[in-house]
């Protein structure tokens, strides 16, 4: 009979490796970024029909750094003059230009960000103005057309970029601290965008010079600081406090109160709100104070995600894509601290300044296309930094990959089968204590079918191994994904001998050691045999159509029929661990008959649709093992 486990797509994406590894292989050995083979942990888990094995994460493991490459691209010493400290930078929408301009200079400089060839010096006043003021903030059009700037008492500057000459004048209301325009708007004749202002009020302008309409100039209680940001569909703004909340409002029409109020109670920052920047999608705000608290909101729920005391004086911070998916943390003593934009731990700490001497940065920005950070400080210097996910290319060519599990029947690798293969991309990999986990996925499925009262008896099958009492050798390889001309193909640090290193083994260096699977009895006791799943399957629109209007339950399955204590293991069809879940005793010593799953992994991210595996088992006792029952069960998103 044929098994029923199939590897036909991963054949043939083994294939593909195989034909390129021996090129990949030369290519690598120049590459500095290449590592050694992983290495499983010891001892591994056997029994409860599992071969489970552990393994510590490289070094460069997206588990400790996001897949994150940080990197100086470029110091520039030149473009303004030492020891002016760098008071203004802004960033084009392609992410191309950066402008800015440092203490004492007439001009705004505009640069390449790749070789800082100044391209364009815009004066910052009339020709032959002794003294022309440096705005407070600038601000640039989607057009990349307009640059907006205000000065200290609230009079505007608007330069063109289409032609040369000084900037148009427009005399303002009140001082500002900080302005944008609406986000996404190509129009040049489209110049609306809102301001903050020193009388504590929140302006939204349709052209500099005239508000929107009635009710558009609003009263910020808490007092209004330079904080301010706009969503990427022009919605909603936020604007920071100096009592250290966030008040969100919609500015679809003149709003009366605050959508939202962020930061209250024990939310609250410890001092004023200096800096805010929402995701393009929306979906998050980050939040800085004067102490350096660092905050992430989820939007348009306004909870809060994470906290968090970075140690420095009023930080800039940037939340970059996907999703706000990273963290961008820039302190004045010139570190940079690339952090998870989900939990806030550090992915990478780094100092910026490569030279020596005592540099402070005094502004710092994310380019609009999220793929640099821009810094520049007191010396006149501006550095460009890369912060972002590695993503192989032309300008990136080899980044971490993801790791591969091989199961063989002798410790020739000749005969090893590809069982799993884990990237950066899949969101079932789960995180342990810092250490990843692989459940042979033929060694977690029965093997007969189980009895399902009232259907015909189906014809019993067997898998493909591993089978009771016979041992298999199981290695690790690392892979690192390489481009070239053009693709991107995965490679090993060390070719083919990377499966024989990465065999399991009872003793470092020694030789691979076989691994056996326990399979107990099949439970028949009345513990275990009533156990079910609800719903299943879990559809979210029968969730959703059961529940109009929302439901105060988050989605969730329930194990029903448990025993007053029991370990529920769920897994993928792959083999990958996704949650575990002791069920006991409630800490109030209650015993309950059901415990459910939000389909969520370890980590905390959700699971995709598909066929999950569930093992549920109780403890041992008596000098007898533990009883065993498992199932399958489906969810579709």
């Amino acid at each position: 009979m044929m098994p029923r486990v199939a590897h036909g797509g991963r054949r043939e994406w083994v294939g593909r490796m195989a034909r390129w590894a021996p090129l990949g292989s030369i290519l690598l050995a120049g590459w500095v970024g290449s590592v050694a083979a992983a290495v499983f942990n010891t001892p591994p888990m056997l029994g409860d029909r599992r071969v489970e094995l552990t393994w510590q994460p490289d070094a460069d493991d997206p588990v400790y750094n996001g897949n994150v490459v940080v990197r100086v691209d470029t110091l520039y010493a030149a473009i303004h003059p030492a020891a002016r400290a760098v008071r203004l930078l802004m960033s084009s929408s392609d992410g191309s230009m950066v402008y800015s301009a440092a203490e004492g200079e007439s001009v705004i400089r505009g640069w390449a960000i790749t070789d800082g060839r100044v391209e364009v010096d815009l004066p910052l006043g009339q020709a032959g103005e002794p003294a022309a003021e440096m705005p407070v903030v600038l601000t640039m059009h989607a057009s990349d057309q307009r640059i907006l700037g205000a000065l200290r008492n609230g009079d505007f500057r608007l330069w063109r970029l289409d032609r040369s000459g000084p900037p148009e004048s427009i005399v303002g209301q009140t001082g500002v601290r900080a302005l944008v325009f609406y986000p996404a708007v190509s129009d040049t004749a489209d110049l609306r965008f809102v301001s903050a202002g020193t009388d504590d009020t929140l302006r939204v302008w349709l052209r500099p010079g005239e508000l929107l309409g009635p009710g558009y100039a609003i009263a910020v209680p808490g007092g209004a600081t330079g904080a301010l940001d706009m969503t990427s569909d022009r919605k909603l703004v936020a604007v920071g406090t100096r009592d250290g909340t966030i008040r969100i409002y919609d500015i679809e029409s003149p709003p009366s109160s605050p959508l939202l109020i962020l930061g209250q109670g024990s939310e609250r920052h410890n001092g004023p709100v200096t800096g805010l920047t929402f995701t393009k999608g929306r979906r998050k705000l980050a939040s800085v104070d004067s102490t350096g608290q660092v905050r992430i909101w989820r939007i348009p729920e306004g909870t809060l995600l994470t906290a968090m005391e970075t140690g420095a004086v009023a930080p800039f911070v940037a939340l970059s894509s996907p999703d706000g998916a990273l963290l961008s943390v820039v302190t004045s003593e010139g570190r940079l601290e690339v952090r998870s934009g989900d939990s806030g731990a550090i992915y990478r700490s780094e100092s910026v300044f490569q030279t020596t001497g005592a540099f402070l940065v005094t502004k710092s920005i994310l380019t609009t296309d999220g793929a640099r950070m821009v810094i520049g400080d007191d010396d006149g210097r501006i550095t460009v930094i890369r912060a972002r996910p590695c993503r192989p290319g032309a300008d990136e060519p080899g980044c971490f990959g993801g790791y591969m599990i091989w199961r063989s029947r002798t410790p020739n690798i000749e005969d090893r089968k590809l069982l799993r293969i884990y990237n950066y991309a899949d969101s079932t990999w789960t995180f342990r204590d810092s250490v990843r986990t692989f459940s042979d996925p033929d060694s977690i499925i029965r093997r007969k079918n189980p009895y399902v009262r009232n259907e015909p008896e189906m014809e019993d099958f067997e898998v493909a191994g591993p089978f009771n009492g016979i041992p298999y050798f199981y290695s690790i390889t690392r892979f690192d994904s390489r481009y070239l001309e053009g693709g991107v193909f995965p490679v090993f640090p060390d070719g083919a001998q990377a499966v024989w290193n990465g065999f399991y083994r009872d003793i470092s260096g020694g030789p691979p050691t076989p691994l056996t699977a326990e399979a107990p009895p099949d439970s028949v006791a009345p513990l275990l045999g009533q156990v079910i799943v609800v719903p299943n399957p879990f559809d979210i629109r029968e969730f959703e159509r059961l529940t109009p209007g929302g439901s105060p339950q988050e989605p969730q399955v329930e194990f029903r029929h448990l025993p007053e204590a029991a370990t529920i293991r769920i897994y993928t069809l792959g083999g990958d661990l996704v949650r575990l879940i002791e069920h006991g005793r409630s800490r109030y010593g209650v015993a309950g008959d059901a415990s459910a799953w939000d389909f969520k992994n370890s980590s905390g991210k959700l699971v995709v649709s598909g066929v999950y595996i569930y093992q549920v088992v109780t403890p041992a006792g008596n000098h007898l093992p533990g009883e065993v029952t498992q199932g399958r069960f489906t969810v579709v998103f």
